[in-house]
C-alpha cells in the first residue's frame, strides 16, 4: 500500500478534529518516517554529521543519492523512494489551483503522467545535510524557494501543505498563495 493511500485513510478515520487526533496523526506520520516501508524503501533526511546521539545522522547517517537524469532527460530519480521528479520547477511562482494543473501538462523524459507531489513525497527532496536545504541533484528557482504539495489540510480546506528550502520547514498556508510547483512520478 502506498504511504500517501495509507496517510488519506488515517484522515478519512481520525477527523483531525481535536488534539488528541492531530497528535496522534503526527505520532502516526513519524512512526511512518521512521519505518522501512514497501520492500526497503526508506525516508531519511540525508544528515550525515551527527550533532548529538540518536539524532538522524547518528541512527541512519545516510547521504542521498540522487541519480541526475536516472529517468531520462531533465529528471531526477530517487532510488530510496522510487520517485522520479522533474530536475526543474515550474519557473515561476503560481498559485495552488494552477500547480496542480501544470503537472499533468508535463512530457519530461517522456512521461506523461507527472503530479504535484504530497506532502511526504514533497519532503524527501529537502537534503537537511545542507545548510541552504536543496538538495544539489535539483535545479532551483531561488536561494529560498518554497514549493506547494497536492495535501490539503483537513483542518481548513482553504490551505494546503508547503516545503520551503528557507529553513527546511512546512506547513499549511492558503492555497491563494504563490509557490513553485515541481513535479514527481513513481518509477
Amino acid at each position: 500500500m502506498k504511504i500517501s493511500k495509507l496517510i488519506l485513510y488515517f484522515c478519512g478515520i481520525s477527523g483531525l478534529n481535536t488534539k488528541l487526533n492531530r497528535g496522534l496523526f503526527f505520532i502516526f506520520i513519524l512512526l511512518i518516517l521512521s519505518l522501512n516501508v514497501n520492500a526497503g524503501i526508506s525516508f531519511h533526511t540525508g544528515q550525515t554529521v551527527s550533532y548529538n546521539n540518536y539524532d538522524d545522522a547518528y541512527l541512519d547517517g545516510v547521504s542521498k543519492a540522487f541519480i541526475d537524469g536516472g529517468c531520462g532527460t531533465g529528471t531526477v530519480l530517487d532510488p530510496h523512494t522510487n520517485l522520479c521528479w522533474t530536475k526543474a520547477d515550474n519557473g515561476a511562482t503560481v498559485a495552488w489551483t494552477t500547480a496542480v494543473a501544470y503537472c499533468p501538462t508535463l512530457s519530461t523524459g517522456g512521461y506523461y503522467d507527472w503530479y504535484l507531489p504530497n506532502i511526504l513525497e514533497l519532503s524527501t527532496m529537502i537534503d537537511y545535510s545542507r545548510t541552504d536545504y536543496q538538495n544539489p541533484a535539483f535545479t532551483w528557482a531561488a536561494s529560498d524557494s518554497v514549493y506547494w504539495s497536492s495535501t490539503t489540510s483537513p483542518k481548513d480546506t482553504a490551505k494546503t501543505f508547503f516545503v520551503s528550502t528557507s529553513g527546511g520547514h512546512y506547513g499549511p498556508i492558503a492555497k491563494t498563495s504563490t509557490f513553485y510547483a515541481r513535479c514527481v512520478r513513481e518509477w
